[in-house]
Formats: C-alpha cells, structure tokens, sequence
C-alpha cells in the first residue's frame, strides 16, 4: 500500500479547507524528480505522482516513485493557507524544529516516524521552496478509521470498541517513552552546530526563548499573551481578554510553585491528534507524523499531550470522558508493565502511576485544555469562562471582573505596553542569534 492510495486527486480536493490547490500546479514536480533522483547514492531515476497530493495548513506532500521500487515523500512547505500565513523565519524555525525532533525520536525510541534523506530550511535551492525528502509511512489515520473526529459530540461507533482499546494501548506505549526524552530547559528541539548533537532552543510555537524552569516559561507566556491581547484584540474587549490572561498567570504560578521537576523536561508532539498518527486495521499506532511544533514542556502540558483523548473542560461530554477514561486505564497498564520490567529505576522521572495520576487530575486537564486554545483564542470570553469553571466553580466571571486588584494589575500592563512601545522606538538593534529573530 502507498500513501497516495488514500489521498484525493486536485480536483476531488477542490477548495477543500488547506487544501492546495491554487499553488498545485505551480510546484516544480521534474525539478523534485532530479533533486531526488540525485540525493540516492547512486542516482535512481524517479517520478512524482502527479494525479494526487495531500496537503496540511503548510505544506503539500507528493508522492515519489523510484525505478527500483523505493518511495519517498517529498514535503513542501508551500505556506498556501493565507489566513494564516508563516514568514520565512518561522517556516525555517518550524522545519529545522521538525527535522531534528524526527532525528531524536528515531535515535532514542521506537516510536514510528519518518527517516529524513534529505532537506532545505529555506527557498534558496533548487525547488524554490523549504523541503524536505522522507520516507512514508503506511497505515490509516485514526479518523479515517472512524475512532477519532473532531466533532465534540463523536462517540466510538460499538464495533470499533476494540480497535479503539488498542489504539489507547499503541499511544500510552508512545507517550512512555518520550517521557524518557528529558532536557534541563524547556523550549524546541534543534541540530547543534555540526548536526550530530541536540539543542534547546526556542519553542517554535511562541519564540519564547529557552526557560530553566516552569515559573519563567509560564510568566514569559503570560507575558506574550497580554502583549498580544494588548495588540492584536479591539480596545473595547481588550480588558476582558486581559481578566483571562490575569486568572490563566495566576493558574500557572500556583501549578509552578507545586512540584520542582527541574532539569526534566519531556518531550511534547504538541499536535497529537487523531489526524497525525496511522494505524494499522487493528488500532496498533504505525506512524506518528508533523513533528515541527515539538518541544520540551512542564509536567502538566506533557501529560496532557493526547489532546484527542481528554476530557472536555467546556461541557459535560459523557462520550469524550468514556474515551478520557479508557485512555487513562491504557496508562496504568502501560506503566505497570513497564514498572514490572525494570524495578525502582532510579534514572525515571515518571515512575508508578505518576503519568497516569497527572493525567487524571484537573489541573493537567484543564493547563492541557489550555494549551491547545493559547494563544490563537486568547480575546475569546469562552475560553476564560473554562478557567473560572474550574478555578472558582463557576462560569460567571463579573463578580471577579471586579476585583481591585485585577484593576490594578490591568492598569499596569497598559503602562508597560506604551514604555515597551517607547524603548523599541530608540532601542539599538541587537544581533540576530543562532535561531534567527525571536
């Protein structure tokens, strides 16, 4: 089976969401064929599937046949979504994050992901576009075998039950082992200098820079949130945004001044959902895919990572707890295995039920929850209404909208966003560091 067996020709896609196909039929499909036929060593002559595509919010994936029966993915990152463009400084960044995490997690797991041959974080080659040349996974996606939608309301159709039970299994295994991939900063995983070491730089998702402990990353997030809020959400709201960012600060302090889990930060996919892992009929896991918003995260984010299997912190889902809960034994199980085969290990960070008990807790559940809303829906009223849910048992926020202090602290950001505004204007421009502006 190859990949393109499940994917859509141009004209079935149409103008389907994200789909490409207004840049389809500018993309130098003979010049992909030399530059791969090129990077085998010896040159093998291939061709590219010109009758279907696949293609994400960022990127287009073509199929490449070679004449001794070898087949590769070539990824473009074409940037065709234009309600959401990327500049070339965060396409290089989210690439370069990509390629390394694939290179870390086939060097230390087993988990399934795509062997990289070849790749270019920027336009000047010979495609004139960022790519990256993989191998292909086999296997369906779990919403294309009908046990993950999202739809809010997707309950697991009963003759899937099975397939679903395998499918928590196959991902609790994944999500033991990257617990094992720990660094002492928390940020995005990039090559070091002479590409056979791994650094940690800034987390691709935020440009926040890399933090040594879970109180600076979570005060710097604040920190971006209110000058986005403060920037980007219309004058007459920005002080109801800015109460969601107060009460998220103060979530965040109190979780980070809870446990000390410094120097250990695991490994988050950060986009772990039903449309990124293949599956094989049974519900075995055979492919984990778009590793480019990886990085090291706090405890409670990384817990959280299966964002298709949490619970739904908006509303009262009996079906996506049924699924939360599944999960969640699959966990256990996971870890009384893996506990029963190597006994008080003293090098893990994560040993008994720790993973399983975090996940289960509404703190993980709800920073989780969060985390996957931060901070494209930051101005949204509903997402503060999920925080003073959980936080204050209730989803009324106007008695707390009045606290002095909250307008005292609201004054202040105004203040320090127009003495920020000031020094840029009569700052000195500093160097570009080794990741390029953040």
């Amino acid at each position: 089976m190859r990949p393109s067996d499940t994917w859509q020709s141009p004209a079935e896609l149409g103008d389907v969401r994200f789909s490409a196909s207004k840049v389809w039929p500018t993309l130098p499909l003979d010049a992909i064929e030399r530059l791969a036929a090129a990077t085998r060593s010896p040159p093998v002559h291939c061709v590219a599937n010109r009758n279907k595509y696949s293609s994400g919010q960022y990127n287009v994936a073509i199929e490449l046949a070679f004449d001794d029966d070898v087949v590769w993915i070539a990824r473009l990152w074409t940037n065709h979504d234009e309600e959401s463009l990327l500049s070339a400084e965060e396409t290089s960044r989210r690439l370069s994050c990509e390629v390394a995490t694939l290179k870390l997690v086939k060097e230390r797991t087993t988990i399934p992901v795509p062997t990289v041959f070849a790749y270019s974080v920027t336009d000047k080659n010979p495609l004139g576009w960022p790519y990256v040349f993989m191998s292909p996974l086999p296997g369906r996606s779990a919403e294309d075998l009908g046990i993950s939608s999202p739809d809010d309301d997707f309950a697991i159709p009963p003759e899937k039950a099975e397939v679903f039970k395998t499918y928590c299994a196959s991902m609790a295994a994944i999500q033991l082992q990257l617990s094992e991939i720990s660094f002492d900063r928390i940020g995005s995983v990039y090559l070091g200098d002479h590409q056979d070491s791994f650094v940690i730089g800034p987390d691709v998702k935020t440009g926040i820079m890399p933090c040594a402990s879970e109180g600076a990353y979570y005060a710097a997030l604040c920190d971006k949130l209110i000058k986005d809020v403060l920037t980007d959400v219309d004058e007459e709201v920005q002080d109801d945004a800015l109460f969601g960012v107060w009460i998220y600060s103060l979530l965040t302090a109190t979780i980070s001044r809870s446990r000390d889990m410094s120097g250990s930060y695991k490994l988050c996919h950060r986009d772990l959902h039903g449309k990124n892992t293949l599956l094989d009929p049974d519900g075995k896991i055979v492919g984990v895919l778009d590793w480019d918003f990886a990085a090291c995260m706090p405890i409670e984010i990384f817990a959280g990572d299966a964002c298709n299997l949490m619970k739904d912190m908006h509303w009262d889902n009996a079906d996506q707890l049924e699924q939360f809960e599944l999960y969640n034994r699959a966990l256990r199980h996971a870890e009384e295995v893996r506990d029963s085969r190597r006994p008080n290990d003293p090098t893990s960070t994560l040993s008994g039920h720790m993973f399983s008990d975090l996940h289960a807790s509404t703190t993980v559940q709800l920073v989780g929850y969060m985390s996957n809303l931060i901070p494209e829906y930051a101005g949204c009223r509903w997402v503060w209404e999920i925080l003073c849910r959980h936080l204050f048992g209730t989803r009324d926020w106007a008695p707390f909208r009045q606290s002095p202090i909250f307008a005292e602290w609201c004054a202040t950001q105004h203040v320090r966003l127009a003495t920020r505004r000031v020094e840029e204007t009569i700052s000195v421009p500093v160097p570009r560091s080794r990741y390029g502006d953040v």
